[in-house]
């Protein structure tokens, strides 16, 4: 969770944090890219994870 702390004299502190994760779709269906494209759609509010595959993630905090 990311804070910002507002002190005297107009100065600002802060605490950051940022997390991302890359995933890939890997469904192998050779359909025409419009109906692949509407599949991938659909898929991203499918509960079965069976298509993807974490790639890579990062996470950051920072302090200023």
């Amino acid at each position: 969770m990311s804070q910002v702390y507002l002190k005297d004299d107009n100065k600002v502190e802060m605490d950051l944090h940022f997390g991302c994760s890359v995933w890939l779709y890997e469904d192998q269906v050779k359909i025409p890219e419009m109906q692949q494209f509407m599949g991938f759609v659909m898929d991203l509010y499918d509960n079965d994870p069976s298509k993807w595959s974490k790639w890579r993630s990062f996470y950051l905090s920072m302090n200023a």
